[in-house]
């Protein structure tokens, strides 16, 4: 480890020069009309960058495109298997359609108008190719190709190093002081993930023996292979050797690499950190409002690039936005083998959970990979499992092929985006990017809204505690995924409990979390009258309904920031009223307020602090581990069951929900329901379009129409569960109460 730390060390060093010619190279970025410097990060460059700051790395070869062209993917891994075909499952997934996301334009639309330049970190994730190749300037999407619109590609996956270099014989295009990876304190320190100095060990409370070496993993700060099989460097990409779990030679070479078989591989885009916030809010955009030590961040607006948030630390130490590669990292599924599945707790072993399909889809290899190598409970356990099929048309079966379907949990921008490109409603397609879909893509997108669908029933179990024939139950919503449940995105996401209670007759007697039609004063079909109707959760704020999510906001002090010393105009708007659509809170509203206040607000690109964050914790999540990666409940009390917050704990992967049925009540049935888009959101996202930039003037129209034309986003049914349970007898009661203790787990609203 120390011999890791000289070595990057080293690396600093050297570029000592470099880093002066950044700063004087800051002028000339803003005349090129390039992004900030906050939104710079490191890892494998585009042209424009490599050019602005005058780096050694040699030049990127394109990627491949997945789906046309004379050497796509799908020339190959087209194989007529409608179940397990690689092209037609990744054609159906939210990565393949990343560009064409009507949600990400419409908040992109609003980030750009937020922070101009900010754009270039959405697009690097979704827009891969155009990012990789220079088409992210100007960063609201506008010099983008259709050739842009493969999302997150294959070749883009088969191509990502480890960027730390750590795995010998297969290293990516880097550039010092650009390479992702650097130094930060570890776990239990009490500035534990926080960059540190190699020679001190500043800030670290333990010295040199507390500053550890790790990769940069979030934020699509991509290392990418570019070489042959045989270690010379390619000079056409096809020339590229792919990168996988197993070494293969035709159709293609494929170099094994350990990194596909790890969860970091999904973790490179799968931890999403605000840079801007990073590095000039207050408190950086960490949990717990404790601000990055001096030296750790710049602080001065468009400023030296190295000093900034994004070089100086780990993606997961501030600006938080997404953890969903951290909660798993914290959790004892990331470090518990397949092979041991029955050691799990009794309730993560269920009939069609999660876990146990990972455990049925590689029991042919007693858990373990075809070659015998342990498997872990990863990232690609649950959204690649293994399965007997064949890669491509012309080669044999494979036993432990993963399944390219990638599933997730977005059941409705699918919809909006075969919606949009609809040319037989519209004349053309409204897609931003990536319109004009072909018959079989269409299909592809709908087998994938299917299959996120099935995805939500496996992710969660509700489970009587007290006996099932007892009508004031505790019903156990267990996480039975590797992260917290739900995760990713945010905003406009939630879950919540819908409970109706019947008395004699079957008569409906109450419904706690209720979801149903809203009359809004607003015309939002554009016929010129109102009131219009829409669905939502009708009383979130009813003691009875038991909801879940994170809820995000801007700080007093940040909102200063922004208005005095950044420009961001004080009259944006930061919320509206859902019925009227009125206002409710302009920024320098939140400005305004008492110090310490934060005012709730849907501004990705602007928020500062996460205000509540209740989404169930995985298994076995340890305390420390979380509260360095910034992605521990909000407040991180929240799910730990009586244990005191201190390394050691670890927090509880249920929430036991206390039922309250109404006089008169003989029977009640509990469902669990998920929405990908609320109303709140979509009307945040058409309304605070300011429409000033061309491009993405209509963006947030489209999002709405779509919305309203597509069920609007109506919640899908994750689990179900009914009281008085007269099914199960008194052994089944007797194996849900030893699961264990009856923890009182305190919620906080969102």
């Amino acid at each position: 480890m120390r011999s890791r730390r000289r070595g990057i060390w080293r690396t600093w060093k050297r570029s000592a020069i470099g880093i002066l010619q950044l700063g004087l190279l800051l002028l000339a970025r803003s005349a090129a009309g390039l992004p900030p410097t906050e939104v710079v990060m490191p890892g494998s460059q585009p042209p424009e960058i490599v050019s602005q700051f005058s780096l050694s790395q040699p030049a990127l070869l394109p990627l491949l495109h997945s789906d046309s062209g004379p050497q796509a993917c799908s020339n190959c891994h087209t194989t007529g298997d409608t179940t397990n075909e690689i092209l037609r499952n990744w054609r159906g997934s939210m990565m393949a359609n990343a560009s064409r996301d009507p949600v990400t334009w419409a908040a992109l639309a609003i980030a750009e108008h937020d922070y101009p330049g900010v754009g270039d970190t959405c697009l690097r994730c979704h827009v891969s190719t155009g990012w990789i190749e220079g088409r992210s300037v100007p960063s609201d999407g506008s010099a983008l190709l259709a050739s842009d619109a493969d999302g997150v590609t294959c070749h883009l996956c088969h191509r990502l190093t480890k960027p730390d270099g750590s795995e010998v014989g297969v290293t990516g295009v880097q550039a010092p002081p650009f390479v992702a990876a650097g130094l930060a304190c570890t776990t239990g320190d009490e500035n534990a993930g926080v960059g540190c100095d190699a020679a001190t060990g500043t800030p670290c409370s333990g010295g040199t023996p507390a500053c550890v070496a790790e990769p940069f993993l979030g934020n699509a700060m991509s290392a990418l292979f570019q070489q042959k099989a045989n270690g010379q460097d390619a000079t056409t990409s096809t020339e590229i050797a792919r990168l996988g779990p197993y070494a293969l030679s035709a159709p293609h070479d494929t170099i094994k690499s350990s990194l596909q078989r790890e969860g970091a591989l999904c973790g490179t885009c799968h931890d999403v950190s605000n840079p801007v916030t990073g590095d000039l809010a207050p408190a950086h955009g960490r949990l717990g409002g404790a601000a990055l030590p001096a030296g750790a961040f710049s602080g001065v607006q468009n400023g030296v690039v190295t000093t900034k948030a994004a070089f100086r630390n780990p993606p997961y130490a501030y600006g938080v936005e997404q953890r969903t590669y951290s909660e798993w990292v914290a959790s004892a599924l990331a470090t518990t083998l397949v092979s041991d599945f029955d050691a799990l707790p009794a309730e993560l072993q269920v009939m069609g959970g999660a876990l146990r399909r990972v455990y049925d889809a590689a029991s042919g290899n007693a858990g373990n990979y075809a070659d015998g190598t342990p498997r872990a409970f990863t990232c690609q356990g649950c959204h690649l499992r293994p399965v007997n099929a064949r890669g491509t048309a012309s080669t044999a079966p494979r036993t432990d092929l993963p399944l390219h379907d990638l599933t997730g949990a977005n059941t409705w921008a699918p919809l909006a985006i075969l919606y949009l490109d609809d040319a037989t409603l519209h004349g053309t397609s409204r897609l931003r990017l990536g319109g004009g879909l072909n018959q079989d893509k269409r299909n592809a997108i709908t087998s994938g809204i299917a299959r996120a669908q099935a995805s939500l029933t496996t992710a969660v179990s509700l489970q009587l505690i007290e006996d099932p024939l007892v009508l004031g139950n505790t019903v156990r919503v267990v996480n039975l995924t590797g992260h917290k449940l739900f995760t990713g995105y945010p905003e406009g996401r939630r879950m919540w409990l819908n409970v109706k209670w019947y008395g004699a007759g079957n008569a409906l007697l109450r419904e706690d979390g209720v979801y149903g039609a809203l009359a809004v004063q607003q015309d939002l079909d554009g016929d010129g009258h109102s009131p219009d109707i829409v669905e939502t959760l009708l009383a979130p704020d009813d003691p009875r309904t038991h909801r879940y999510g994170a809820e995000s906001g801007i700080s007093q002090a940040w909102a200063q920031r922004l208005i005095g010393t950044l420009g961001v105009s004080p009259g944006t708007p930061l919320g509206f009223d859902r019925e009227t659509g009125i206002v409710t809170n302009k920024l320098s509203d939140a400005a305004a307020a008492a110090p310490g206040t934060v005012t709730p607000s849907f501004h990705l690109a602007l928020n500062d602090v996460v205000i509540a964050d209740n989404r169930i914790p995985p298994w076995g999540m340890d305390y420390a581990e979380a509260r360095k990666r910034n992605a521990s409940p909000v407040p991180d009390t929240l799910y730990l069951g009586g244990q005191p917050p201190a390394d050691g704990a670890l927090y509880l992967h249920y929430d036991d929900v206390v039922l309250e049925p109404p006089v008169g009540a003989v029977r009640g049935k509990v469902s669990l329901l998920y929405q990908t888009a609320s109303w709140e959101y979509v009307q945040f996202l058409w309304k605070a379009n300011s429409r000033s930039n061309a491009f993405l003037a209509g963006v947030g129209d489209d999002l709405l129409e779509a919305w309203l034309a597509t069920n609007k986003s109506a919640p899908v049914v994750m689990a179900t569960v009914t009281v008085p349970e007269p099914s199960a007898g008194a052994l089944a009661a007797a194996a849900i109460a030893a699961i264990g203790l009856r923890a009182a787990t305190r919620r906080v609203p969102c």
